[in-house]
């Protein structure tokens, strides 16, 4: 199976239509990877929930919650197209269409809905419809519509079983979890296992001969009496104990997967925080200087109020400026004051006596010129009120140009202020838009809610642990009780008859298991080889050295060998761990694709995690030889131009790469560039958070 293309149409993320063509939709191609790169939120995962959807019309993940948890609820339609449909009374029509070929035929699968916003903001989404067109190889075409909706899924899961689909996405969180001692370890191995024998007809053989055996049971204790029919009671009682914790665990393993899946989108969450902290500071740093400028801002301009009553004796300053100058003349002719004062010629007018002492004649030349003085002289009045206006105007062209200095400096504050604030306030958006939604307090958050989660946990993991430890003490029980009934002496015929009907039934149940239990253990040998085939290629020269093999237990949980054949998967590294994670879950997509070489596209989220540089160049250089497509969804912080990326180029299998532009809120476009233009993203997002 090859995919070539997918169209979402307002599918979660994506507004309106948007698209990507795979590498190596066709045999011979020499490049089959495709690189989608984004940030989290961004629709990676929505790219294969919409595979899922268009394959088979699932709404959920196998990581998302569990769907009858109310609140659960996941809307497939984007919520963008529904307002703006809502706002002309209109639906939107939601949909995914899958180009693939498979055996020589070319396949086109369309599932679409129809969803509307009401006018209490409720959400309705209709029931899917499926059409499928077949182009066979000697050209002629096939037409399925909504009609023949059986038909399609038979036909599909001819191609891709849906019991094994979960094994062609792998995420982090499942790459993580493979290698923990914990129950979802198990229970991840376990339904593995079970999914990848296909022998689905067998467990409902099993299931219907316990049901059986339990109507037996009924039978035979209508009709006993004493020590038989005590003993069917005890049995009854303990089939029903069992029973209740069955169900008890089944509860338990929910919440317990319910708040792994909580803990491991709040460490995803933490984790991209982590990632962004240099943009969360620059961040902060922003905000502060922003705060401080709008601060100084509102005091420069207060400050412009202040001076606003004072303004309006600058419109007089050419009119000061020539008093000032005109009374400044007479200063300096001696105008104002007079050079010399009134008193004094007068009172050397009325003693008729100069300075000197020497006398006066009225009509001498020395008394015209005193006379002379007195006239040019002002008055005393003129002069006070000369020289004090000379001095208001003096202060007033001081005050003048102390206003103007202030209020031009006020002016140039606010202007250089407010360029500050457009240029700060940019690479604040800016940077709002890269990191998301995320603050401080969402990450103290984070952290309570994830304090109370591993609480959670651990209260599970024990009341399961006790769970299993009384399931496992009433089989024993119910192991005795049978045995006891085995050897109880039979009443009369028809006991003898429902007796024969129970040995017949316990006979087959025990060989049912047999059987089971046989094809368990060939597919963990199974997978055993193909994990470790796998695990050679990708582990280092150190972990190659130290580290034997991959083994499945019987426990269904995972371990390896050191070079001694002692388990040693406590003891090793956070990398190699993930590398034997990888190993196994790629082993389970080759036994499920039923082939020595993938069959089916390999969908990869954020692989890389805590992997060592030589673990990436052996992932990215191994991956893409045992499948015919490998989808890389990744994010910057593990996509690195000079590790990740370089190693892939080098493979010359990297044949596309696309970008998710998250637009805005809850809108993501789809961009496709070369390779080659990566360098040119990655300058752009070190720009962004210096």
């Amino acid at each position: 199976m090859r995919l070539k293309k997918i169209v979402m149409e307002n599918f979660k993320q994506y507004y309106g239509m948007q698209s990507i063509t795979f590498s190596g939709a066709n045999e011979g191609d020499e490049r089959n990877v495709t690189v989608v790169y984004g940030e989290n939120g961004r629709g990676k995962t929505t790219l294969y929930r919409s595979m899922l959807f268009g394959f088979y019309g699932d709404r959920f993940l196998e990581q998302d919650e569990h769907e009858d948890n109310k609140d659960s609820v996941i809307y497939l339609a984007n919520l963008k197209a529904l307002d703006d449909a809502a706002e002309e009374g209109k639906g939107i029509h939601v949909g995914v269409t899958i180009e693939f070929s498979h055996n020589g035929e070319q396949y086109e699968i369309n599932r679409y809905f129809k969803a509307i916003k009401d006018q209490k903001g409720d959400i309705h989404e209709d029931i899917p419809s499926v059409k499928l067109r077949i182009i066979k190889e000697d050209g002629n075409t096939e037409y399925l519509d909504e009609t023949k909706s059986e038909e399609i899924s038979e036909i599909i899961n001819s191609i891709l079983d849906e019991r094994v689909k979960n094994y062609f996405l792998f995420d982090g969180e499942r790459i993580e979890s493979l290698t923990k001692a914990s129950k979802k370890q198990k229970e991840n191995i376990r339904m593995g296992i079970k999914n990848l024998l296909k022998i689905d007809n067998l467990f409902l053989l099993k299931q219907a001969l316990e049901e059986n055996r339990k109507e037996i049971n009924q039978e035979l204790k209508k009709i006993s009496t004493g020590d038989m029919l005590k003993n069917l009671q005890q049995l009854e009682e303990t089939d029903q104990t069992i029973a209740e914790l069955q169900e008890k665990i089944n509860n338990q393993v929910k919440e317990l997967q319910f708040a792994e899946n909580q803990k491991a989108d709040i460490d995803r969450k933490l984790k991209e925080i982590e990632n962004q902290r240099p943009t969360l500071d620059k961040i902060l740093s922003l905000e502060k200087t922003i705060e401080r400028l709008e601060e100084e801002k509102k005091k420069t301009n207060q400050n412009m109020v202040d001076l606003t009553p004072s303004l309006s004796v600058l419109l007089a300053k050419d009119l000061v400026g020539d008093l000032i100058a005109d009374l400044e003349g007479q200063r300096i002719r001696g105008e104002v004051p007079s050079e010399i004062k009134t008193e004094l010629i007068d009172r050397l007018l009325n003693e008729m006596s100069c300075i000197c002492g020497r006398e006066l004649h009225i009509g001498s030349k020395e008394y015209e010129k005193l006379l002379d003085w007195k006239q040019k002289s002002n008055t005393q009045m003129y002069e006070k009120h000369a020289m004090k206006l000379f001095g208001d105007l003096k202060t007033t062209a001081s005050h003048i140009m102390y206003n103007t200095g202030a209020i031009s400096e006020s002016l140039s504050n606010v202007v250089q202020i407010e360029e500050q604030l457009e240029i700060h306030t940019n690479d604040y958006e800016l940077l709002k838009k890269n990191v998301g939604k995320v603050s401080e307090q969402d990450m103290v958050n984070n952290f309570q809610y994830r304090d109370s989660l591993m609480k959670d946990i651990a209260r599970s993991e024990q009341q399961l642990e006790s769970y299993e430890e009384q399931l496992e003490e009433a089989f024993k029980h119910k192991e005795i009780l049978t045995k006891k009934q085995k050897s109880l002496d039979v009443e009369n015929e028809l006991q003898v008859q429902i007796k024969r009907k129970a040995e017949i039934v316990d006979k087959s149940l025990e060989a049912l298991n047999e059987i089971i239990q046989s094809f368990e253990s060939e597919i963990k040998v199974d997978l055993e080889a193909k994990a470790n085939e796998i695990f050679k290629h990708l582990i280092d020269d150190g972990g190659s050295t130290n580290l034997k093999k991959i083994v499945v237990n019987d426990n269904y949980t995972l371990d390896v060998l050191d070079w001694s054949g002692r388990p040693f998967l406590a003891n090793i590294s956070a990398g190699q761990r993930q590398i034997i994670s990888l190993s196994f879950i790629t082993a389970l997509a080759e036994v499920a694709g039923g082939s020595s070489i993938l069959e089916i596209p390999l969908f990869m989220d954020t692989p890389f995690g805590r992997l060592s540089p030589d673990h990436r160049y052996n992932l990215v250089r191994h991956i893409p030889t045992i499948t015919p497509q490998w989808i890389l969804l990744v994010t910057g912080s593990e996509f690195k131009e000079d590790e990740e990326a370089k190693f892939l180029k080098e493979t010359e299998k990297w044949g596309k790469l696309y970008i998710l532009d998250a637009v805005s809120e809850g809108v993501t476009n789809i961009e496709e560039i070369s390779p080659e233009e990566l360098s040119i993203i990655k300058a752009k997002e070190r720009v962004s958070i210096q």
